[in-house]
């Protein structure tokens, strides 16, 4: 979509700082908004690769700036051109689910609805002046839900990006179950506000310098990123529009005019002093004209990690395979005894190393329709039920670190546009697991959406989504992928300004 700086009624901007309206919510990817997700186009970068449009990786979380003079006040100083540019972005969500029995949020007959509302504010300025320009984003984000409310993706940072941000920069205006003008509907209130990205760029003849909290987006799966370690998107988080940043320095440099090569040092939380700042060298190379292979070597919570990345264009499709090995042990600061005399915590079970690999593939057929297919094996997830509970309590998936819990998981995604403003668009998710009898049973998440373009600034989505298979055990143990999930409707309205 589009993003001006047309004006647009105040009245919608007070009411997303101080009105909660009801979102699990559902990816942008999966809403059909493909315009959510461009292909990364920052004017600071001084020799992007270029990348043929059947083998293009869009950027999510990042969005393209508008060409020179949309939307922004520009000139020319001492010989110098600059650029100042301000958006915003008005955002409201609302999420109704309904349980029935081994699904999350049922208890009984009449008390088996939940619900997850937000409204969102995000200011963001830009601007630069001659080889240097800059970028700030603010936050404001309240979220209110029911007891119990199933809720996918996090309130603040839902790419696990809070392991990266040295400080939070931010803070909680309401926190749950503390303000007295909810006590009759017992919801739960969060509303919190922070400096999201502020960064500074410099650059010069084949180099970028960036120091500040940005964004770092890497990989090529459209559903699972292995490679994106430093934070990355859930097939089923909510928004998806604006990754969050990490407090980071990122140097590019592009030793030819079809490579380039990324150092990232990346800040570990300051209230985890043993822990040291993570580390990240990627190489990207342009083969061919419809070809880009990308290699990775990097430390992240002292853990040692090498990934692969691979897009193409064959018979008229763009192929992706993307893969990363990783030593599976303890996160850094898990490894730090509480005395010297105590023996390190054992190693997560699965050997000595982890590994992820994603396979896919997308075909756009001549009347439009975009047919998306893609594979995850993670060789830390279950193949049995009675693996799913580990899994489920892990670290690695509290941290967002992995972002499935079976062994292996397929994705499929068809998406249409039905008129020149209206976009459809059906997912489906499904894995499989073996109980005690060597039987396996598949789960099944299941989405239709619809995204309406109001106007350049503003857009309207729904969605419904049902998931089928094993819910709930007796004691409330999981027992499958998505059959514990409860058939929910979605809505959202987003505006820029």
């Amino acid at each position: 979509m589009k993003k001006t700086n047309r004006f647009f009624p105040k009245v919608l901007l007070l009411a997303v700082c101080g009105v909660s309206l009801t979102g699990p919510v559902l990816p942008d990817r999966l809403l059909g908004a493909d315009s959510q997700h461009p292909v990364d186009s920052d004017p600071f970068t001084p020799a992007p690769l270029p990348t043929p449009d059947s083998a293009l990786n869009p950027v999510e979380g990042e969005k393209v700036l508008p060409e020179s003079g949309e939307g922004a006040d520009e000139g020319n100083l001492g010989g110098k051109s600059w650029f100042i540019r301000l958006t915003a972005m008005a955002q409201l969500t609302s999420q109704t689910g309904k349980a029935g029995p081994g699904e999350y949020g049922y208890h009984h007959e009449g008390d088996d609805t939940s619900g997850v509302d937000s409204a969102t504010f995000r200011l963001m300025g830009e601007g630069g002046l001659g080889h240097a320009a800059w970028e700030v984003h603010y936050l404001n984000h309240r979220i209110q839900t029911t007891p119990q409310a199933v809720q996918i993706g996090g309130v603040e940072t839902p790419t696990g990006a809070e392991w990266f941000r040295y400080k939070p920069l931010g803070e909680d205006l309401e926190k749950p179950s503390t303000d007295p003008a909810h006590p009759a509907t017992g919801q739960n209130v969060v509303w919190h506000h922070e400096l999201d990205r502020a960064y500074l760029a410099v650059w010069g003849d084949g180099f970028q310098l960036k120091m500040g909290r940005q964004v770092i987006g890497w990989g090529a799966g459209r559903f699972w990123k292995p490679t994106d370690v430093f934070g990355t998107f859930s097939p089923t988080d909510p928004d998806t529009a604006y990754k969050p940043g990490v407090d980071s320095v990122v140097a590019d440099v592009y030793p030819g005019e079809f490579s380039r090569i990324t150092l990232a040092v990346v800040a570990h939380p300051e209230r985890f002093s043993r822990m040291q700042n993570h580390t990240a060298m990627q190489f990207q190379q342009k083969m061919g004209d419809e070809s880009e292979v990308s290699l990775l070597l990097a430390k992240v919570l002292g853990r040692g990690e090498v990934g692969l990345s691979v897009e193409t264009a064959w018979l008229g499709a763009g192929w992706r395979l993307e893969h990363l090995t990783f030593e599976n042990k303890p996160v850094e600061e898990a490894q730090v005894p509480l005395s010297p005399f105590l023996p390190l915590p054992p190693p997560p079970p699965g050997g000595e190393h982890g590994s992820q690999t994603v396979v896919g593939g997308d075909y756009r057929f001549s009347d439009g329709t975009l047919l998306l297919v893609e594979y995850s094996s993670h060789s830390l997830g279950a193949d049995t039920e009675e693996e799913l509970g580990g899994v489920a309590a892990s670290a690695d998936i509290r941290m967002g670190l992995q972002r499935q819990l079976s062994k292996r998981v397929l994705g499929v995604l068809l998406s249409r546009e039905l008129t020149p403003l209206l976009q459809g668009s059906y997912a489906v998710f499904t894995s499989s697991l073996q109980d005690r009898q060597n039987q396996r049973w598949e789960s099944f998440l299941h989405q239709i959406s619809l995204t309406y373009s109001i106007s350049d600034e503003a857009e309207a989505a729904a969605a419904l989504y049902t998931a089928n298979g094993r819910g709930l055990g007796p004691l409330g143990e999981l027992r499958s992928e998505y059959g514990h999930l409860p058939n929910t409707f979605y809505a959202r309205l987003r505006v820029y300004f």
